[in-house]
């Protein structure tokens, strides 16, 4: 056994806590949605206010209760015997693993619950999960804590006082997997003062907090998702743009991105910020239609590559001069590849930043090559045009 060496700093009954790495017995990662929601663990869903956090945290919690299908992130191909441009209703044959939104099944289907300080049941989180495909009876809402038995009346739910009825409800549902807090700040906010700040939370204090919030999912194996919102911070990544605290960040093991697509502002987005588990997942994309629900739609392999959590600055200034930065790039590039320092000294006399127009080169596809006494940009490769027909 080895001999516990005391420093004179400290209390003779305080010796140091280890064990060789192997000592240690793995644990194998489970996923309830595979590379993005890991089980027993803390993910975060981050995003600009009103982009659909919330309703994206409904369509999960509706895969998860009645054993949807994931979506996918590649293009389905349709075979030549049926025609793609018909609508689905006049093609009955179109085979079922064709749709862009069917996957392998979650193999954790199972109890889901919400915490939503914004959103209430009936009016709300009701009709949503309704169109989603939801098993209503698989998920409970928990609306608050009750301070006293004799009445119905609930008082918000404060994570940092009120751990054990949030438990509470993890046990009531019969094979728990998703716990969704929605969003997380308002959750931490001063049950006593209604007007407090929730992003100020004491970090010793927040840090106890986002602690026992891992250990109950660790304990109960179920995956914890949190949403939160971007703070108005411009020109940082979004990992360091997490409104509240930087906290949340480093607890979650899985970060995702909620954001509008670069070109079309009724799609959304979503990417990967931090994943701790391995490589990143694919970035999905999907609509909004009547419900409200989502259409998620499949991403052409093309655009895949071109899209990264580092290139959204969401703020509607940005998303305007990444367009306009895009445009110039295009002229710029129109006669042939250009040095790389012409091309950043000639933008930032036009007003575009070096990141704006790095992003713009790499949504639009242009390449990098060695030339002779610099480094060139070159124009994106375009695919040939077929010959024309022979005229008769």
């Amino acid at each position: 056994m080895p001999y516990p060496s005391r420093d004179n700093r400290q209390p003779p009954d305080i010796f140091a806590a280890y064990r060789f790495a192997d000592e240690a017995r793995p644990l194998q990662l489970q996923w309830l949605w595979p590379n993005r929601i890991p089980i027993g663990k803390l993910t975060l869903l981050v995003g600009d206010p009103g982009i659909g956090k919330s309703l994206l945290a409904a369509d999960l919690a509706a895969r998860v209760s009645a054993g949807l299908p994931w979506p996918l992130p590649l293009k389905p191909s349709i075979p030549e015997s049926l025609n793609p441009s018909l609508p689905e209703s006049l093609n009955p044959s179109i085979p079922e693993s064709l749709n862009p939104s069917t996957s392998v099944a979650p193999s954790h289907r199972g109890g889901v619950i919400i915490v939503s300080a914004e959103d209430r049941l009936d009016d709300i989180l009701h009709p949503r999960l309704t169109a989603a495909g939801a098993d209503l009876g698989s998920i409970c809402v928990l609306e608050g804590v009750r301070l006293d038995l004799r009445t119905d009346i609930a008082a918000p739910l404060n994570l940092s006082q009120h751990l054990e009825p949030l438990a509470e409800a993890v046990r009531a549902v019969t094979f728990p997997r998703l716990l969704i807090l929605d969003p997380l700040p308002a959750l931490l906010a001063p049950a006593a003062d209604p007007l407090a700040t929730p992003f100020r939370t004491p970090s010793a204090g927040l840090t106890t907090v986002l602690n026992a919030l891992a250990e109950l999912a660790h304990r109960h194996s179920v995956a914890v998702l949190a949403v939160t919102h971007l703070a108005k911070t411009a020109g940082s990544r979004p990992i360091y743009r997490t409104r509240g605290s930087i906290a949340f960040v480093a607890a979650a093991r899985s970060v995702l991105l909620l954001a509008p697509h670069h070109d079309d502002a009724d799609r959304r987005v979503l990417l990967p910020v931090k994943s701790v588990y391995g490589p990143p997942p694919p970035p999905l994309q999907f609509r909004i239609l009547p419900g409200p629900r989502l259409d998620w739609l499949p991403l052409p392999a093309l655009d895949a590559p071109g899209l990264s959590a580092d290139m959204f600055d969401l703020t509607p200034e940005a998303r305007s001069a990444l367009a306009e930065a895009r445009d110039w790039l295009t002229d710029a590039l129109a006669a042939g590849p250009r040095p790389a320092r012409d091309l950043l000294d000639d933008a930032r006399r036009c007003g575009f930043s070096r990141g704006t127009l790095r992003r713009a080169k790499r949504l639009l596809g242009v390449g990098s090559a060695k030339g002779k006494s610099a480094w060139l940009w070159t124009p994106p490769e375009r695919p040939e045009s077929p010959p024309p027909a022979a005229s008769t």
